[in-house]
């Protein structure tokens, strides 16, 4: 008689979890071109690790679960599920009159779909056109109070995002803005406007956010200890992907 050892259980856990990783890596740089080759293959593992690890409190396991899981990560940003942005999503991912997981991921997917055309519109052309304001409003290093007061209002910035954003949540970004960068050590104001502008642009908790490693070696870098010379550093790290980003996209 085949006996399985528990070792024997874990390694072949341990394989077919990372079959599962590369299918979804294969998926992501099928149909995430843009953000695979501004991110990079490291931080989209990282990304799937923490999907997988995201996606269990709403009961979702399936590779079909996760697939699409990781793609709301992709296209809201990886702490969507709890995002001011978009309350409507942890609404649907935690619909107590729909008990099956799938459907509720499947529901929570449509309705982004829904949200992108009309917040990022047709072919992303609301999206770029937040990027551009973002990269000429720090273009040329405009890294002036004047400027960061105009970068960091989001009616103007991303306005059908602003739009779509209840009233309610305006008033909490804008507070959570203000906290990540005075814990960045970032100079206020002018960190708080960066701040609330790669919200709108991001995701609320895009410091974290594996899509945005080049924010992490920003701020862990050594040479950036005083509030300016990391303020700065960081406006240029922003401009620079963003710029990306906007080539990614013509």
């Amino acid at each position: 008689m085949l006996v399985i050892r528990e070792q024997q259980m874990e390694a072949f856990s341990k394989a077919a979890l990372g079959v599962f990783e590369q299918h979804l890596l294969e998926h992501i740089q099928e149909f995430f071109p843009r953000h695979w080759r501004q991110s990079g293959a490291e931080s989209m593992r990282n990304l799937i690790r923490l999907g997988l690890g995201l996606a269990q409190p709403y009961g979702l396991s399936s590779q079909r679960e996760i697939f699409l899981y990781v793609s709301l990560m992709l296209y809201l940003g990886s702490y969507f599920d709890t995002d001011p942005l978009v309350p409507w999503a942890e609404e649907l991912l935690l619909d107590r009159d729909e008990p099956d997981p799938f459907a509720r991921i499947s529901a929570t997917y449509d309705c982004t779909l829904d949200y992108l055309d009309d917040v990022a519109g047709e072919d992303d052309r609301h999206l770029m056109s937040a990027y551009r304001r973002f990269v000429a409003a720090l273009g040329d290093d405009r890294f002036d109070l004047a400027a960061m007061m105009e970068l960091g209002n989001p009616a103007w910035l991303f306005p059908e995002r602003y739009s779509a954003t209840p009233s309610g949540a305006r008033d909490k970004l804008a507070d959570q803005a203000g906290r990540l960068a005075a814990a960045a050590g970032l100079p206020a104001p002018r960190g708080n406007s960066l701040y609330l502008a790669l919200i709108y642009l991001f995701g609320h908790r895009f410091p974290e956010d594996p899509q945005h490693a080049w924010v992490t070696a920003v701020l862990d870098n050594r040479n950036n200890d005083e509030p300016d010379p990391r303020f700065r550093s960081l406006c240029e790290a922003a401009v620079q992907h963003v710029r990306g980003l906007i080539e990614e996209g013509h």
